[in-house]
């Protein structure tokens, strides 16, 4: 068992963690190779790996803290968190007849959990959500195990697509900064091709990527996906203990 934990962190890690920050390092990764005097073994490789490895480890550290700090701005401008938002009684999003089915199962799983009704909604909204949370950890809690593949994946790509989203400001400047540094090496003749060239399309695709793909709808889009695949174990165990 501790060794399934084990590989879902590492899992999540590598996903959540360390995609984005090699998404916000990556118009820098030229200059460093470039540095490589030659490639006559893998030695030349030491200098620039290293420090490419102390740049993803310090950005896959904090790209978590910058994405949660994203997320509640989100989830407040979405109206709450999607798993709340979804579970509500004034929510059409999920179907009358799913959500009943999808509170029956609730019920059964915390026999002592009261669920709020459409005028509890009506009058403290607020402390509903606290109600829907709880039953959100419960089930995040006991959907760990090696059945719940499809859930573990959209839970990756939702804290892939947060975490880049919450480096996104910190890329554009380093994609920004990294286009008068190659133009000046190229001048000074101190970077040659293919590096020049691929140092500068990589920044202008990197700027592009960040502006026109990374925004709020496609991580809202991840975000509310989870949450359907996460109550969707409801049905999946709705004559059994999750």
């Amino acid at each position: 068992m501790e060794n399934k934990s084990m590989v879902i962190l590492d899992s999540y890690q590598l996903k959540a963690g360390l995609t984005p920050a090699i998404v916000t390092l990556l118009p820098l990764f030229p200059i460093l190779f470039n540095c490589v005097p030659g490639i006559n073994s893998i030695t030349d490789f030491a200098f620039p790996l290293i420090i490419i490895s102390a740049l993803l480890y310090i950005l896959a550290s904090i790209c978590r803290t910058l994405g949660r700090d994203k997320e509640k701005k989100m989830f407040k401008s979405w109206g709450g968190k999607p798993t709340s938002v979804l579970l509500r009684q004034t929510n059409a999003i999920i179907d009358c007849q799913t959500k009943t089915r999808y509170y029956s199962v609730i019920l059964h799983l915390l026999p002592d959990l009261r669920l709020p009704t459409k005028s509890d909604e009506e009058a403290n909204l607020e402390k509903c959500d606290e109600i829907y949370d709880s039953v959100s950890k419960y089930l995040r809690a006991n959907t760990r195990g090696a059945e719940h593949q499809l859930l573990k994946c959209e839970n990756e790509d939702y804290g892939m697509w947060r975490n880049i989203y919450g480096l996104k400001c910190i890329s554009i400047w380093i994609a920004a900064l990294a286009i008068p540094i190659y133009v000046t090496l190229m001048i000074l003749g101190v970077m040659t091709y293919p590096f020049s060239s691929f140092g500068l399309a990589l920044s202008l695709c990197e700027i592009a990527f960040q502006s026109f793909v990374v925004r709020e709808r496609i991580i809202k889009i991840h975000a509310f996906r989870y949450a359907e695949r996460l109550l969707e174990t409801l049905d999946a165990n709705n004559n059994k203990q999750l």
